[in-house]
């Protein structure tokens, strides 16, 4: 209720604000007739060039100094360290479901291999671009043993892909899984919450 009388009397308040004091005391006052100034079309031109020429040029000057933006989608260690754990994690846990040849639990996980490459190989060094290569090279090889239901192949090609998974994140004796739990403390957020390698 105190919302409402407060929003009602706000916009009487406005609305007041537009009325003129005149009005409000009901004196009345002459109206003014505005004044009409009479140019010649020469004088009218002259001055329309002159304010569209400025408004031109400051707008080619402001287009010129514009520097580019460059949004490399925020890429930090920590945001490769949530792509790491985040997929890495999800892949390693597909090592079951590849031994026992269930390429349907594979396929479903598709996306992850995907997102995982692209995010824990995010930099732009040398060694990050050559490991993207061959993870996203072993990918297509994975998908290809799927498709012709190859078990053998599967193993394999999972076997070489899992060197560039984050085994140092499996295990509670882990030294990085003990500093990402000390990093994630009291928070909701960090991407090791709710994950049963770090509960």
């Amino acid at each position: 209720m105190k919302a409402v009388c407060l929003v009602v009397a706000l916009g009487l308040q406005v609305a007041l604000a537009f009325v003129p004091p005149s009005a409000l005391r009901g004196q009345t006052y002459p109206v003014r007739q505005p004044t009409q100034l009479h140019m010649t079309g020469e004088v009218e031109r002259r001055n329309f060039m002159h304010n569209a020429g400025g408004s031109l040029l400051g707008l080619a000057l402001g287009l010129g100094f514009a520097e580019n933006a460059f949004a490399d989608g925020a890429v930090s260690d920590a945001t490769v360290q949530r792509a790491r754990g985040t997929y890495g994690i999800r892949l390693l846990d597909l090592e079951p479901a590849v031994n026992k040849g269930d390429f349907s639990a594979v396929a479903k996980e598709k996306n992850a291999f995907t997102l995982f490459n692209s995010g824990a190989y995010a930099k732009r060094g040398p060694i990050d671009r050559e490991n993207k290569a061959k993870a996203e090279s072993i990918t297509k090889d994975i998908f290809a043993a799927v498709e012709a239901k190859d078990v053998n192949k599967l193993k394999s090609s999972y076997a070489e892909y899992k060197k560039f998974l984050p085994t140092d994140l499996v295990g509670r004796s882990s030294k990085l899984v003990k500093q990402e739990k000390a990093q994630a403390h009291s928070s909701d957020f960090h991407w090791t919450q709710r994950r049963a390698a770090f509960d």
